[in-house]
């Protein structure tokens, strides 16, 4: 299996929001977000 590029937050987050996931909330440095049933964290470190 071909390994995944490294992203920035910030780059995912665009790419996230380019897919049609929204944000749902937001907690310490994490970012929520979800599409229908799908949700996906990510780590704004």
């Amino acid at each position: 299996m071909a390994k995944l590029p490294r992203l920035k937050a910030q780059e995912a987050e665009k790419l996230l929001f380019k897919a049609g996931f929204k944000i749902i909330r937001s907690k310490g440095s994490h970012r929520i977000y979800k599409k229908g049933e799908r949700r996906i964290i990510v780590p704004f470190h």
